[in-house]
This record gives C-alpha cells, structure tokens and sequence, in this order.
C-alpha cells in the first residue's frame, strides 16, 4: 500500500476522434523536480546511485542518463559533453522536451510503437 509501482503514459491521438494510447511501465520510483537546483539529499541519491551529476544530470540524446533503465529531461539535465553544441534543457521549449522524453520512453517500453512527431 502506498507504494509506486507502475507509470501509466497517454500518448496523444495521431488524428482527431481517434483513442489517446496509454501505455502502463513498471518502476519503483518516479523522481520529478521543478528547479535545476537540488537538495543535498537528491544530489547524495543521484551520486550513490552512480548517475552523471555534472552542475546537472546528464542525459544522452535519447534522454537516458547513464543507467539505461533511468530517462530524464527538464531544467534538471542537461545532454552530455559528447553533444558538443547542445545545451541545458531549460534553454529549450518545455513542451518540446516533454514530448522528446515520452517518445524516447515509449520507444523503450514498446519499440514497434510509432514515436510522437
């Protein structure tokens, strides 16, 4: 009782009067934030944890830090060094990331799913 045990996801109908599709994963935790700062005790979390933490968390392109299992995106993360001209999500459009980070999901969760445009 009182524990997170599944997500459930609703991906936007692809044409009007169609059925939005939700798609259900399993997880222990969802962990959402609303400032680029953190607190002492997430920042120890994210480093015990072995995830990225560089002033922010860093994520690959495809939104996953460097567990596979752990998508990420908001004023939080930034993309990795590797992507030498990307910058932190928070420069970019909110909605936009958002949509970027549920497809990247779905994609995980279900590959033979249509991504969002």
């Amino acid at each position: 009782e009182g524990v997170l045990t599944s997500a459930v996801f609703t991906k936007e109908a692809d044409s009007p009067g169609a059925e939005p599709e939700t798609v259900s994963m399993a997880c222990r935790m969802l962990l959402t934030a609303h400032a680029p700062d953190i607190r002492p005790t997430l920042f120890n979390a994210l480093n015990s944890s072995g995830l990225v933490y560089d002033g922010r968390l860093v994520v690959g392109l495809n939104m996953q830090t460097s567990d596979p299992a752990i998508f990420a995106g908001g004023d939080l993360t930034k993309f990795s060094r590797r992507q030498r001209k990307a910058m932190y999500h928070d420069h970019y459009n909110p909605a936009s990331v958002g949509k970027h980070l549920a497809s990247c999901v779905l994609e995980a969760v279900d590959p033979l799913a249509t991504a969002v445009a």
